[in-house]
């Protein structure tokens, strides 16, 4: 398991959230802070794509980890 497998399954033991909630406050997190971060304002497409191109990156990687340790790849899940 990768170190970000890892991480992501000890803070849903740890916090008791539900890994989609993880993946909610992540993404807000991501959003107000690149807005503040950049000042831009919020309803900016800025934000939104910060947040977007996170969710791909963590997307691929997933799928990167799914190949190198020969886990199941489950794209409708």
């Amino acid at each position: 398991m990768s170190p970000l497998q890892s991480t992501k399954f000890w803070l849903i033991q740890h916090v008791g959230l539900a890994k989609d909630a993880l993946h909610i406050y992540v993404g807000l997190t991501l959003f107000l802070g690149a807005a503040l971060a950049f000042r831009w304002p919020l309803r900016s497409w800025k934000p939104l794509a910060v947040v977007f191109a996170a969710a791909v990156l963590g997307e691929v990687w997933d799928l990167r980890d799914s190949l190198i340790y020969r886990t199941r790849i489950d794209l409708w899940g």
